[in-house]
């Protein structure tokens, strides 16, 4: 089949955002990898970030779009499946240039996309300027985009990092600590599970006394 046709509208201020298989595909996505590569690659900027969200269609959506990014010569850390913010520790975290997730973030299902995000000095990472989204826009859906290069590829798994860094920002954590959790877990699934229904960012302890005691404490 030729595939979906690439849409202009689904280059929005912030973000890449559209339906999928009626604006999105794997060859839609394989070109946003492209343009998103050579664009940086003018930039001097090779390392990149890549992640997905829990939508049903993001594993295969983020597949292509790393094959489109080191056909454009971009170096590839695969996240794998996180949360937004996980992303953006991630780019810091791993000292790369930028990064990108497959997500609609609070869209329905039906929905699919892509956040760009890119390194700062101060503050770790940035989101990038409209009228950047608009220039990859305009590289995809116009550009003859180099295609060929062979990137490099990695995973890393940022996720026991991630919970460590969050821990450390909690003004309770030590308390949960001195009240005897002996388990913690931080689940950061705010993305959404997999049929888009949104979840809260929740806090799990094994003994759900300690875990009220400590939150009361810490207000």
């Amino acid at each position: 089949s030729m595939g979906v046709p690439l849409n202009p509208t689904i280059f929005r201020a912030y973000d890449i955002r559209g339906v999928v298989d009626a604006d999105l595909d794997e060859g839609v996505y394989r070109r946003l990898g492209l343009a998103v590569g050579a664009y940086f690659a003018g930039q001097g900027l090779r390392r990149i970030v890549a992640a997905r969200d829990a939508r049903l269609s993001s594993p295969r959506f983020q597949a292509a779009l790393v094959a489109g990014l080191r056909a454009a010569g971009s170096e590839v850390i695969d996240i794998g499946q996180a949360a937004t913010p996980v992303m953006y520790f991630a780019v810091e975290q791993l000292g790369a240039d930028r990064g990108a997730i497959v997500s609609a973030s609070h869209n329905p299902p039906q929905f699919n996309g892509l956040k760009l995000r890119r390194a700062h000095a101060t503050y770790g990472s940035e989101p990038l300027a409209s009228e950047e989204i608009q220039a990859i826009g305009r590289l995809a859906l116009e550009g003859e985009l180099p295609d060929g290069g062979d990137g490099g590829y990695s995973q890393v798994n940022v996720d026991a990092a991630y919970v460590a860094h969050v821990a450390g920002l909690l003004p309770f954590a030590e308390r949960f600590a001195e009240a005897g959790a002996d388990v913690l877990v931080f689940d950061y699934r705010g993305y959404g599970t997999s049929d888009g229904t949104p979840r809260q960012n929740v806090w799990h302890a094994r003994h759900r006394e300690d875990y009220h005691a400590a939150i009361a404490h810490a207000r």
